[in-house]
């Protein structure tokens, strides 16, 4: 509300409605010319500000959203067979792929994965490294965040990774389901600026392990103090074990040189894993005097 005093002492009151009125004693005609000059100030200074705001909110929108996305995933868990080390083996993982699907962000991103449990055990997924402001409950820390989601129900994490930046991963977080499934996460700096020269190729490397045994069981053993003679069957560089496995019957021939004589013997075998090698006592490989060193070659 606006208030300006009169020559001939009225005052004259008028506010952003439009409506205005005064005290007794003031001229009629003198009051409807003043309200009007009174009102199309007021609409003026109505209609600057309105357009700041709108100005404001627009910029402020671009300042805070930019390039922002939602980067929107949709994980289905299940069980499938996969065929390594010559034997079929019931795994846990997300889509069916082993790594599980890369999750792919610019920093201040939302990142929004829905999971579909389609396998038979409490699931939750832990997103390892990522801040969790204000959104503990997406963490995925089973049974301390987060209850396991259960076999065939669905839920949805939502998270934002403003103010971070890295390569990180993704895994179960429950039992050591998390050997199977797991993937990488990429936060990349929004500036588009890295502390190194820009890459040609970005290519991801995940070391894992591969197992041919029953997950659960594994960590039903370790969680009640039993032995920990259970060891994974071979590690994988991207979900591969390599191409030393040999499932056809194939034959290979081994080669073993001797330093003392320096002669070599041959032998014959179906799998190259079984060219004897010489260990050290912490099972490096370490071929010295006199030791024993076998090649494997395709026949």
């Amino acid at each position: 509300m606006h208030e300006r005093e009169r020559a001939g002492g009225s005052v004259l009151l008028t506010w952003g409605g439009g409506h205005c009125c005064a005290l007794a004693g003031a001229d009629p005609a003198a009051q409807a010319k003043e309200g009007v000059e009174a009102n199309r100030s007021i609409c003026k200074m109505l209609s600057m500000a309105a357009g700041a705001v709108v100005f404001f909110a627009v910029a402020l929108s671009a300042a805070t959203s930019g390039d922002t996305a939602v980067v929107e995933h949709t994980f289905i868990v299940s069980q499938v067979r996969m065929r390594h080390l010559c034997n079929d083996t019931l795994v846990t993982v997300v889509n069916g792929q082993f790594p599980g699907p890369a999750l792919e962000a610019t920093e201040g991103d939302t990142v929004v994965v829905h999971l579909v449990n389609q396998s038979p055990y409490g699931i939750t997924i832990h997103w390892h490294g990522v801040k969790q402001r204000l959104t503990c409950w997406a963490d995925g820390a089973g049974m301390i965040t987060q209850c396991p989601i259960q076999p065939n129900t669905t839920f949805t994490y939502r998270f934002d990774v403003s103010g971070q930046e890295g390569t990180l991963w993704w895994h179960s977080h429950v039992s050591a389901l998390r050997a199977t499934l797991h993937g990488i996460i990429v936060i990349r700096p929004r500036s588009g600026t890295y502390p190194f020269p820009k890459p040609d190729v970005e290519v991801p490397v995940i070391i894992g392990e591969w197992w041919q045994r029953d997950l659960i069981k594994v960590d039903k053993n370790f969680s009640i103090g039993g032995s920990f003679d259970d060891n994974p069957a071979a590690a994988t560089i991207n979900g591969k074990l390599g191409d030393l496995y040999n499932c056809s019957g194939k034959l290979f021939v081994c080669y073993s040189s001797d330093r003392f004589d320096n002669t070599w013997k041959r032998a014959v075998r179906t799998d190259p894993r079984t060219c004897s090698v010489y260990r050290g006592s912490r099972g490096q490989l370490r071929p010295g005097r006199g030791a024993r060193q076998d090649v494997p070659a395709a026949a």
